[in-house]
């Protein structure tokens, strides 16, 4: 007997909470600000900016051009994240 209140009790409070729980988020207009983008973006700025941190004392012949890609990129992600700069960085 025992055993079949607590199996009644646990599954009764999965159930009632598992059934309220959308009622109830629903009116607060939660949304997903898409954390996982969002995220990676933020990496990719930290990735470019280390980038260019570590040649900005550089003066090698054509470090003009290394110094453009990333400065790219940063520009790129900070304004808008695409797919298509995801594409280009992971067929490299």
């Amino acid at each position: 007997m025992l055993l079949f209140a607590a199996f009644a009790v646990t599954l009764g409070t999965l159930l009632v909470q598992g059934l309220t729980l959308r009622p109830l988020v629903l009116p607060l207009n939660l949304s997903d600000d898409d954390p996982i983008n969002r995220e990676v973006r933020e990496a990719r700025v930290a990735t470019a900016d280390a980038a260019l941190a570590a040649i900005s004392n550089e003066t090698v012949e054509g470090i003009q051009a290394l110094r453009a890609e990333p400065e790219c990129g940063r520009v790129s992600v900070r304004g808008r994240w695409t797919t298509d700069l995801y594409d280009q960085d992971t067929a490299r």
